[in-house]
């Protein structure tokens, strides 16, 4: 936005302490709730124990996986090609520098 940055790291860091902030006062506590009122008095320290492990490795496999996600796929995954040469999408996938396009010979 043509903003400096030291600007664009604190408008960033206001907007992360923002999102934090709504979430713990909103949907952020409804799963403690949920949980502590699903199951009888002798059991609740058992299924909040289960319940905070598998929000945590859920977090962890999301926090690992998000990165892959961010990788553009390879240019076999990501296009077929005619016969009658590249398609469009082809095209744009060669011209970033992907050696090979075709995953898929189709014949239209």
């Amino acid at each position: 936005f043509g903003l400096s940055a030291a600007t664009e790291l604190a408008c960033a860091v206001v907007a992360m302490s923002g999102v934090i902030v709504a979430f713990t006062v909103g949907p952020g506590c409804v799963a403690w709730f949920v949980v502590a009122e699903m199951f009888p008095v002798g059991a609740r320290d058992a299924a909040m124990a289960l319940g905070v492990g598998i929000n945590w490795a859920a977090n962890i496999v999301i926090a690992l996986g998000f990165p892959l996600v961010l990788q553009p796929p390879p240019c076999s995954v990501a296009c077929a090609c005619s016969s009658n040469g590249p398609s469009a999408d082809c095209r744009i996938l060669h011209s970033m520098q992907c050696d090979k396009c075709c995953l898929l010979q189709l014949d239209v």
